[in-house]
């Protein structure tokens, strides 16, 4: 049912916005891709798991600043004059979305609209719960308990 939801999601991106080339979910513990699709024919999952790394490292550096919230950050850019790399981090910090996007194609403005409408009805059913109990099992232990799970991750 999640993967279900995560595809929706891939596929809605996909076709309501020309120059998006994939669309990857990554679990934030140990940078597992949940799921991957591309739109370009190419694979871009270690590109996807490299980033959520610097996603890491850029969470981890919010504890130095003073007066900010733990969880301020919601969204890195990253861009070249090819591609555009939107990586959108969970509400609850269990996963990232990360997509590449043709720099000459996509319009930055539509793409936050769509990405606000489309991740707003797939929260109704991607939940932390959901997530951690069809997704993680208790081998890898992907996402730890909710109320520790930023801190834990990040702060350590």
């Amino acid at each position: 049912m999640i993967l279900d939801e995560l595809k929706k999601y891939a596929d809605q991106m996909g076709s309501q916005l020309s120059g998006i080339l994939s669309v990857s979910f990554i679990g934030t513990e140990n940078g597992q891709i949940l799921y991957n699709q591309s739109f370009s024919g190419l694979d871009y999952s270690a590109t996807a798991k490299f980033e959520a790394e610097i996603v890491k490292n850029a969470l981890q550096e919010i504890k130095y600043i003073d007066n900010i919230n733990e969880d301020s950050l919601r969204e890195i850019t990253i861009s070249n004059e090819e591609q555009i790399h939107l990586i959108y981090v969970s509400k609850d910090f269990d996963y990232l979305i990360h997509l590449i996007t043709d720099a000459t194609k996509v319009n930055y403005g539509v793409l936050s609209v769509i990405h606000k409408q489309c991740y707003s009805a797939m929260t109704q059913v991607v939940t932390f719960n959901t997530l951690q109990t069809e997704l993680y099992t208790k081998v890898t232990s992907e996402a730890p308990k909710k109320e520790s799970h930023f801190r834990k991750l990040f702060f350590s």
